[in-house]
């Protein structure tokens, strides 16, 4: 069920097939000695690696999921604390970061890592949510809007050069729909019958009306600047 569910999560919004669509596209763009900082199941290590002239270091805290990447020429895997990088100083073209500055304690210390490993011009991609749901919980501790971000990589000597957010009020109405679906089908059989079940199908109801408004009123999504899902940053090491 918690496969499905994520998995649901993934790719039942127009929000994230929009966000994951636009990751792929530039992650596919980065060269050189990559750090995919935070890589979780490795989804982007592996896009990255797609380039055999890439060399690809995919790191992550949690040994479980590093585990599951499969090796390659071109892809090694990391267990490692993100806020002590276990790499010299300017080692790398680029860093991948998605969805992991939510997670850590010390984000400050997390953008300090990243623009000391990094090579002077060096290449950033880092993403991450606004209006989401609390997730991986208790280890969820902030959000950030594209000011908010922007500012944190200045702070540090990195600038920001693109922005791309997932705008429009009802895209942000139909993540948090099916986040709350997703939410409550993870609970016990018990726990959710009836009421739960009852619940599950008004908001799916709901999401169903939103998703139709969203197409219908897709072209003003871009214009609801107030609201969005996610944030992503593409900086350059000054």
């Amino acid at each position: 069920m918690k496969t499905f569910t994520m998995k649901l999560t993934k790719n039942l919004t127009i929000s994230q097939i929009k966000n994951r669509r636009f990751l792929k596209k530039e992650a596919r763009k980065m060269r050189g000695i990559i750090l995919d900082l935070g890589c979780g199941d490795g989804e982007y290590s592996e896009i990255l690696a797609q380039n055999p002239h890439n060399h690809i270091i995919a790191l992550d805290a949690n040994k479980n999921l590093c585990q599951r990447i499969p090796h390659k020429n071109n892809l090694k895997v990391v267990h490692s604390d993100a806020h002590n990088l276990p790499f010299k100083n300017n080692s790398f073209d680029a860093v991948f970061c998605n969805t992991v500055l939510e997670h850590v304690k010390e984000p400050n210390q997390i953008i300090k890592e990243i623009k000391r490993v990094l090579k002077p011009q060096g290449k950033l991609l880092i993403s991450i949510p606004f209006l989401q749901e609390i997730h991986s919980d208790p280890d969820d501790y902030q959000r950030y809007t594209p000011e908010g971000l922007r500012n944190l990589l200045n702070k540090h000597k990195i600038q920001t050069i693109r922005q791309h957010c997932d705008y429009g009020a009802l895209n942000t109405i139909e993540y948090l729909l099916l986040g709350s679906i997703v939410w409550r089908l993870r609970l016990p059989f018990k726990k959710n019958f009836p009421e739960g079940y009852l619940y599950v199908l008004y908001l799916a109801l709901l999401l169903s009306v939103t998703k139709i408004s969203h197409i219908l009123f897709y072209p003003l999504q871009k214009r609801d600047q107030h609201f969005l899902t996610q944030v992503t940053c593409i900086g350059i090491k000054k």
